[in-house]
């Protein structure tokens, strides 16, 4: 059940999420609908609004109005109120470098290394996928501690890798071997569980395509073809998906549509644990500050070399309070909200938007740099992961794996003139 004030709080944040997609879609410059406010439009509508209206399933089903619901309600509508603000907060920006490293000469070349780099990597620590059925030799040791972790991070790199393969197949799509990639890609994807990255993959793609080599008006229905296999897809993976093997076919071959219509249910469990994380942090008045930051500045350190690195651990602790199982998820302004209460909400919904006006404000300057366009592709699916996957460490390794390593890497290149 819903109080009156969640309702009030749902019924402003859903017409803003509205107003501003209409504005993009039916906007005369063809390439609003890829602002980075449509993708975190998009992303409150599936976490907030979705859960909110449609009505919670009987998994997560709780009275909101025991655990104080409204706080919820009003840390979204204040956050997505903030990035709007940032976002109107421009600096002109242009990355110069990067804008200029990359042409439709040389994308497939990158597109290739940055793919090689990134399986490798991956593959080294985890194996490599032909396919998504259960490979009954894959390792069964799943810890990601010591320089594992770093490793498994390397398909981060993939959804910019897929979108400089896509745009060279733009410009000559009888060269098959571009092709190929998008096969492993997505199998290491499906293997590992990792919906988020598929997400930011698909995004980026999209972008490119519609973006490259101008603004196109978006195919409302193929897009939504695409959401709607993708969302029922995920479906099938949370059902036969045995984590680190792949899909277990003989399960996977007896669902039928009822057992895959309803989804991943993810959404769901994300809003129940924010609801629930809202209320303890309430509650118990408790703050973490700083600790999410200390923790992402250090991430890259490995814990062999530096024993007191900060962990996640308030993570953990308010998992137990609220009794919840260990890798639940919350949005990200609950974390901002533990961290600095109200005050945290705004200034880093502030930030967020002022950072992904940066990245608009970039492409707007240069329309015609691949660079500029795959930038802000995976910058809008990566906003995806920074608001649904509320943990700061984690997003901001996203943000510099997904976005700045390939660019520096492509830099490096250029220098050696490869």
């Amino acid at each position: 059940m819903h109080d009156s004030l969640s309702l009030v709080f749902e019924i402003i944040l859903t017409g803003l999420i509205v107003l501003n997609i209409f504005r993009a879609f039916f906007s005369k410059d063809k390439s609003e609908i890829w602002s980075p406010i449509v993708a975190i439009s998009l992303t409150y509508i599936y976490y907030v609004l979705v859960p909110f209206w449609m009505g919670t399933i009987d998994k997560y089903l709780i009275n909101e109005s025991d655990y104080n619901g409204y706080l919820f309600h009003l840390a979204a509508l204040i956050s997505y109120v903030s990035i709007m603000l940032g976002f109107m907060i421009s600096i002109n920006s242009s990355f110069k470098k990067w804008n200029s490293l990359i042409n439709s000469g040389n994308a497939g070349k990158y597109g290739l290394i940055i793919f090689l780099i990134g399986i490798v990597g991956y593959s080294s620590v985890r194996g490599f996928h032909f396919t998504i059925g259960i490979n009954p030799n894959a390792a069964g040791d799943l810890s990601v501690g010591g320089f594992v972790y770093y490793f498994m991070m390397m398909l981060d790199m993939l959804p910019f890798a897929s979108a400089l393969l896509l745009l060279k197949l733009k410009v000559n799509w009888k060269n098959l071997l571009y092709l190929i990639p998008f096969w492993f890609i997505f199998v290491q994807f499906i293997v590992a569980g990792a919906r988020w990255r598929i997400v930011v993959s698909i995004i980026a793609l999209l972008a490119a395509n519609y973006l490259f080599p101008k603004a196109k008006k978006i195919n409302l229905f193929f897009v939504s073809v695409i959401a709607i296999l993708v969302f029922m897809g995920f479906s099938a993976m949370d059902k036969a998906r045995i984590r680190g093997q792949g899909i277990d076919m003989s399960i996977a071959n007896d669902l039928s549509y009822a057992d895959i219509k309803s989804g991943a249910e993810e959404n769901y469990s994300v809003y129940w644990f924010s609801v629930l994380c809202m209320n303890q942090i309430n509650k118990s008045k408790e703050r973490i500050y700083f600790e999410p930051v200390f923790a992402s500045i250090c991430m890259p350190f490995p814990r062999a070399l530096f024993p007191r690195k900060p962990d996640a651990s308030y993570l953990k602790d308010i998992e137990k309070q609220v009794g919840s199982s260990g890798g639940s998820a919350y949005l990200n302004f609950v974390e901002n909200y533990f961290s600095f209460g109200w005050f945290g909400v705004v200034f880093w919904g502030l930030f967020l938007g002022w950072l992904a006006r940066v990245f608009w404000d970039n492409y707007k300057n240069n329309r015609n740099s691949i660079g500029a366009i795959v930038a802000l592709g995976v910058f809008c699916g990566f906003c995806f992961v920074a608001i649904s996957r509320g943990y700061l460490p984690a997003t901001f390794t996203t943000f510099i794996l997904a976005i700045c390593l390939p660019f520096w890497i492509i830099s490096i290149l250029k220098r050696f003139e490869i």
